[in-house]
């Protein structure tokens, strides 16, 4: 055993070793099981909000950290109430689409089943697909079923 003087204090190094691998070790188990939860107001026409989801939100933070994060999605973004109207900044179907995306994670209720829905259908929105089509595709390359496409519209 090796003792190290550091100043007028002398330790001993594997002592300093079990106690910086008994921290860590600390660590690990105070956050086992624990998530990052993420928050996000989007807008489903906004091409920003789409282009971060399309690019960063899905293919970055949800495939990579699945069993890490809760992802929320809000989908208002900059709308406003005005008048008892919500008047959303792309126009009323970005408020249709809004209400569509907010059934879906009602819905589906895990981001497991919600998350690649919404992703489908905002990178088909981003490629200027019509809603009609891009949902209808969505539906149908995610095997989403009748009952499930009832509930969401």
């Amino acid at each position: 055993m090796k003792t190290i003087k550091k100043g007028k204090r002398a330790y001993n190094r594997s002592i300093h070793r079990t106690s910086i691998k008994y921290n860590i070790y600390r660590y690990h188990k105070a956050t086992d099981n624990q998530r990052i939860n993420i928050t996000v107001l989007i807008e489903a026409l906004c091409p920003d909000c789409q282009r971060w989801i399309v690019e960063e939100l899905y293919p970055h933070v949800f495939k990579n950290f699945l069993d890490y994060v809760n992802i929320e999605l809000i989908p208002y973004g900059n709308a406003k109430m005005v008048n008892g109207t919500i008047e959303c900044q792309h126009g009323p179907e970005e408020c249709s689409i809004n209400r569509f995306e907010s059934c879906v994670i009602d819905s589906m209720q895990t981001q497991d089943q919600f998350l690649p829905l919404i992703y489908c259908i905002e990178n088909q929105l981003m490629s200027k697909v019509t809603f009609d089509k891009a949902s209808a595709k969505c539906f149908r390359t995610l095997s989403i079923t009748d009952d499930m496409q009832r509930m969401i519209q």
